[in-house]
């Protein structure tokens, strides 16, 4: 299977979404799953600014995960855009889902 294979096989199945989401447990989410435990852990992904395609800031960041978490769970994706002013680029979700199955890849299995 082709990187573009795989990659469609996730954006057919888990879906591409550019922003911060809550998913049906409640987590904040962004990409193809990339589930983010707090906003620390966001700072690990090349968010940029929606209006000016900065590059966002650990405030910024702080900011969208703090508002989609007090949104609502389980709700449609795209709901959660008014809440955000920051995007994940394709290409970087690209990147990250590339990074992602090479690390699980070589997981050594226990």
């Amino acid at each position: 299977m082709t990187q573009a294979e795989i990659f469609a096989h996730f954006e057919r199945h888990e879906g591409v979404i550019d922003h911060m989401y809550l998913d049906t447990v409640g987590k904040v989410t962004i990409g193809i799953g990339f589930m983010m435990p707090d906003a620390a852990s966001a700072l690990d992904y090349k968010l940029v600014n929606r209006k000016t395609g900065a590059l966002a800031t650990a405030a910024e960041i702080a900011a969208d995960c703090s508002k989609v978490h007090e949104q609502e769970k389980g709700r449609i994706a795209s709901t959660y855009r008014k809440f955000t002013k920051l995007d994940l680029p394709d290409a970087e979700t690209r990147k990250l889902l590339k990074e992602k199955l090479v690390i699980s890849c070589i997981k050594p299995l226990v």
